[in-house]
């Protein structure tokens, strides 16, 4: 999880942080960070879509998603391609890990239910594997982004 003074950021934000650092879109803001405040802990503490899940598709929202401002066939065309490439992430971590929710994730993690997931190889370890979702978070966002950000 990333840190910053005495501050330790939920997965949602060390999602954003790392993939800012990254790939520094210049639209990353203050803002950006007080949304995704409220989606730690499987969106407030609910238990339900991983931070790490919530926190990429922030950050493919921001360099990918519309606003509004774009004509109406644009702003279409962007919205389709940004969803499926959404959906394919949050494919892409249910298939790595077995599931999008955090309190299933955390509930394989703790050896409480059987894990799935291909990129769960050893699982002798039990807890919290949450620096672990962050960071393969980071690594498929930067992936899936750089062709749209070398262009």
């Amino acid at each position: 999880m990333e840190k910053s003074s005495h501050n330790c950021f939920n997965c949602a934000e060390s999602v954003l942080i790392g993939c800012n650092r990254e790939l520094d879109f210049h639209d990353f803001s203050p803002t950006v960070m007080r949304v995704a405040s409220m989606f730690g802990g499987g969106i407030v503490g609910t238990g339900e879509t991983c931070g790490a899940v919530t926190g990429a598709l922030m950050y493919l929202g921001l360099v990918l998603g519309t606003d509004g401002s774009e004509p109406h066939s644009m702003f279409k065309a962007r919205r389709t391609e940004t969803n499926q490439i959404g959906l394919r992430y949050i494919k892409e971590f249910i298939e790595a890990w077995g599931s999008q929710r955090c309190s299933v994730l955390q509930a394989m993690d703790k050896g409480l239910i059987s894990p799935t997931g291909s990129q769960r190889l050893d699982d002798s370890i039990q807890g919290s594997k949450c620096n672990t979702y962050v960071r393969w978070a980071v690594e498929q966002v930067t992936r899936m982004l750089i062709p749209y950000l070398s262009t």
